[in-house]
Order: C-alpha cells, then sequence, then structure tokens
C-alpha cells in the first residue's frame, strides 16, 4: 500500500499510518494510561496581570509544604553559575 508519489498526485491517496495496528488491536498506550505514582509534577504561578511589578517571591511557606521537592525562580534557574539569568517571556 506503500507509494512513493510525489506533487500533487499524493493528494487523496491512502498512506501507511504507523501506529495504525497499534491502536486498532487495542495495543498502543496512551499517555493517560502510564502509571504516575513517584513521579514529580510541576505547578507554574504568575503574576495576575501583565502590568505589575513583582517586589520579592517568598518561597518559605512553598517550601515548607509536604512532598515540595522545589521552588525554582528567577533569581537561580537550574544549571545556571550565575546569581541572575534573562528569562524570556512565555507564550502559552
Amino acid at each position: 500500500m506503500s507509494r512513493v508519489l510525489t506533487g500533487d498526485a499524493t493528494v487523496g491517496q491512502p498512506i501507511d499510518r504507523i501506529d495504525g495496528p497499534a491502536k486498532v488491536t487495542g495495543r498502543a498506550r496512551y499517555s493517560a494510561e502510564w502509571p504516575t505514582h513517584n513521579l514529580a509534577h510541576a505547578c507554574w504561578s504568575r503574576a495576575g496581570s501583565r502590568a505589575v511589578r513583582v517586589a520579592a517571591i517568598d518561597t518559605t511557606a512553598a517550601m515548607r509544604t509536604r512532598g515540595v521537592i522545589a521552588v525554582l525562580t528567577h533569581e537561580k534557574p537550574p544549571g545556571s553559575r550565575r546569581r541572575q539569568a534573562r528569562m524570556s517571556p512565555s507564550r502559552c
């Protein structure tokens, strides 16, 4: 069923799906089916508005919370040798 076609000849032609047989037979594993025990999860907290200026970040309460492994801020990102790193704004 696999054919190599070029140009417009590929439009409307059947293609082999690599994951097709696993999905049809039930052997495919989806992300919701993977075990989640003993995994670390991340949670983001952002400022409420773009126009605010964050004066300070107090991480002591978060670090005292049971199960918290680390609290990351802009001051010292993991793997950074500098005291302060430039962080680009995320576009989610």
